[in-house]
C-alpha cells in the first residue's frame, strides 16, 4: 500500500471551486471533490473534517454507480472506497461533498488529504465541456435525502449526486462547478434579507463562509476566473425572492430582522420590489458576462413556483436589449408535482431528473 498526497497527485480531476494547500484539497461547495481512475485491489481516502453542528457528508460513486453515502466525524479519518477486487481493472471513482457550504457554522470544513492504494492512478478522460450552475437549496440538492415527513433543517438532507446539476453534467459529459446556498436569492433571501443574495459572493472562492478555518483555507479569496471558463452557466435563482413575499412584515427574532417585502392588497408585487428584483437580475447577468466573456448564460426558474416568471423573463430581455448580448436565454422549468416532493417540501429525485432532462434539451440545441 502506498499513500498518495492529493496535493502532489497529477492523474486527478478536481471537481468544483476548491483551493489546494500542503495538507490537501479544500472542498467548499456542493458537488466539489475529486475524480480518479484507480487500478488496484484496494483504495482508501483520507479526509479531515470539522464542524460544530453542520457536519459534512460525502458521496462516493464507482464507475458511475452510487457506492457510499456517509456522515464524517471530526478530525482525520480514513475511509475504504473499495477492497478485495480483481487486480488489473481500472475503476473510475468520484468522491463528492454532498453538503453545501455551511455559512451558518464557521467551524464546518472538509479537506481531502490523500489516497491510499496498492495500485496506480491513470489519467482521467477530459470532459466534453464546462458547466457552472448557480442557485439556492434546489441547486444544493436539499430534500433529496431523508423522509418525506422530515421538516428539520439539517445536513443529512442534502445530496449532490441525485441533484439536477450533477445529473445534467453527466448527460453533457461536463466538468461541473456548483455555486449554491439554501435560502439565498438574486436580490434577497426567503426572509427578505439582502445580505443573503448570492450574486454579491460570486467573485469569491466561497464568500458565504466565515470563520478563521475557512478563511485560512482560502474560501474568501477572489476566484481566478481565467483558470476555469464555463461553456454554459445556468442560473436558478428567484425562488427565495418569491418566498420572501409570503413573510412580508414577519419579525425573525433570531436575527432581529423584519421582512420588508410586501404584496399589494390584490396580491400583486409592489412595483418598487419588482424593480429591485429585476435590477438585481440584470446586474448579475452583467457581472456573469464580465467574469465569463465566452459563456452562454441560461436563467431558469419555476421548479416550485412561478410568481416571478414574468419579472425574471423581462429582466433577461432587458439585459439582452441593453447590451446586445445574444448569448443569453430564459427557461421555464417543469414545476414539481405533489407526488414528486422530497424531504422538507423540496423537489425530490423525479423532479430533479425532469429538470436535468429539460436543461439538457435546451443546451443540446444551443451547442
Amino acid at each position: 500500500m502506498k499513500r498518495y498526497p492529493v496535493a502532489d497527485m497529477k492523474n486527478i480531476h478536481i471537481l468544483g471551486r476548491t483551493t489546494r494547500s500542503e495538507e490537501g484539497l479544500n472542498l467548499f461547495w456542493t458537488g466539489s471533490g475529486i475524480e480518479v481512475n484507480a487500478a488496484g485491489t484496494e483504495l482508501y481516502v483520507e479526509l479531515t473534517a470539522g464542524f460544530d453542528w453542520f457536519e459534512p457528508w460525502i458521496e462516493i460513486l464507482i464507475d458511475g454507480a452510487f457506492s457510499q453515502r456517509r456522515m464524517l466525524e471530526k478530525g482525520r479519518q480514513r475511509i475504504c472506497v473499495f477492497r478485495a477486487v480483481e487486480r488489473g481493472a481500472v475503476r473510475n471513482v468520484q468522491i463528492l461533498k454532498a453538503t453545501q457550504a455551511a455559512g451558518g457554522d464557521p467551524a464546518s470544513f472538509l479537506q481531502i488529504n490523500a489516497l491510499v492504494s496498492d495500485g496506480v492512478f491513470l489519467p482521467v478522460e477530459p470532459c466534453a465541456m464546462k458547466l457552472e450552475v448557480i442557485g439556492d437549496s434546489l441547486t444544493s440538492g436539499e430534500g433529496l435525502s431523508g423522509s418525506l415527513l422530515e421538516t428539520t433543517w439539517n445536513a443529512s438532507l442534502f445530496s449532490a449526486c441525485t441533484a439536477y446539476p450533477y445529473l445534467l453534467a453527466r448527460m453533457l459529459r461536463a466538468d461541473l462547478h456548483v455555486i449554491s446556498q439554501s435560502g439565498f436569492g438574486v436580490y434577497c433571501s426567503w426572509r427578505g434579507e439582502t445580505r443573503e443574495s448570492l450574486p454579491q459572493y460570486y467573485r469569491q472562492v466561497c464568500g458565504p463562509l466565515s470563520g478563521a478555518e475557512n478563511e485560512a483555507k482560502g474560501a474568501l479569496q477572489p476566484w481566478d476566473f481565467a483558470s476555469w471558463q464555463p461553456d454554459f452557466i445556468v442560473v436558478n435563482l428567484g425562488t427565495n425572492d418569491s418566498g420572501s413575499f409570503d413573510h412580508g412584515g414577519t419579525y425573525f427574532p433570531e436575527v432581529d430582522w423584519t421582512c420588508p417585502m410586501r404584496l399589494n392588497p390584490d396580491g400583486t408585487i409592489k412595483e418598487a420590489d419588482r424593480e429591485r428584483i429585476s435590477g438585481a437580475a440584470v446586474q448579475f447577468l452583467r457581472d456573469l458576462r464580465a467574469c465569463n466573456p465566452g459563456s452562454y448564460l441560461i436563467w431558469c426558474y419555476g421548479m416550485l413556483r412561478g410568481r416571478l416568471t414574468e419579472i425574471l423573463r423581462d429582466a433577461v430581455n432587458t439585459y439582452r436589449q441593453e447590451t446586445g448580448d445574444g448569448r443569453v436565454t430564459f427557461v421555464l422549468l417543469p414545476e414539481t408535482q405533489e407526488n414528486e416532493i422530497g424531504a422538507r417540501l423540496h423537489p425530490g429525485a423525479i423532479a430533479h431528473r425532469k429538470v436535468a432532462e429539460a436543461l439538457f434539451g435546451v443546451i443540446s440545441g444551443l451547442k
